[in-house]
């Protein structure tokens, strides 16, 4: 779900509160949080509902334990980092988005809106995309990797830097890369259009150049037999 700075700050004291076991990791690691929403989780021909977040560095994975009382108790049932992902795409026309790791699928994310899964696709590439660029600069991007962890913070920091007044700030930067590459698209595809037209031209002038000259020999030859 779409969410602003003070709702993910809420979400992430929630997550520090409840999960009593971290497993030997800290929310802190994570860095920013995006988005948080429950989804059907399909792994490994099974499926389940997780509360599901995505952080900067990894992909959280909770269930919330069900009690007769009002206090609110979570476990930690997986982390998946950006670093092991390698893409991640949504099946046309439908609310599934599949993420692969090692170039294969490695789990899919199902959403109750096609509007869902998009913000979620395009927070997701974009978060992969960045740990490449990151990854390839430094040559890899450990957890105790310190100064390659901090180059990305640097990154998000720099893309933080441009959000908008609502908090959609990952949302804007991803739509600003994505407008930029369906710009090179369409101009790629008016260039072809304009060679196109010059062949065309190229073409029509030859055959009338064909026809006038085809057509004075027929003349002349037409007055000389006369």
């Amino acid at each position: 779900m779409a969410s602003t700075g003070e709702q993910r700050e809420s979400k992430i004291q929630d997550l520090r509160a409840c999960i009593k076991d971290w497993k030997g990791h800290s929310v802190d690691e994570l860095g920013p949080l995006y988005l948080y929403q429950v989804l059907t989780v399909h792994r490994e021909a099974q499926e389940k509902e997780y509360e599901v977040y995505l952080f900067d560095k990894a992909l959280l994975f909770v269930v919330e334990e069900v009690k007769d009382d009002d206090s609110r108790i979570l476990h930690l049932k997986g982390r998946f980092y950006m670093k092991s992902i390698n893409n991640v795409a949504v099946v046309p026309g439908g609310t599934e988005m599949k993420v692969f790791s090692d170039g294969k699928e490695a789990f899919s994310l199902f959403f109750k809106e096609i509007s869902g899964v998009y913000r979620w696709y395009q927070c997701l590439k974009y978060l992969v995309a960045s740990t490449k660029t990151v990854t390839a600069s430094t040559g890899r991007l450990g957890e105790n990797d310190t100064g390659a962890c901090q180059q990305h913070d640097n990154d998000v920091q720099s893309v933080n830097n441009e959000k908008n007044s609502d908090g959609d700030d990952i949302e804007s930067q991803m739509h600003l890369v994505e407008e930029k590459e369906a710009g090179t698209t369409e101009q790629s595809k008016l260039t072809g259009k304009r060679w196109a037209m010059l062949a065309m031209l190229l073409f029509c002038f030859t055959l009338q150049g064909f026809i006038i000259t085809h057509s004075f020999a027929r003349t002349a030859e037409f007055v000389e037999d006369n």
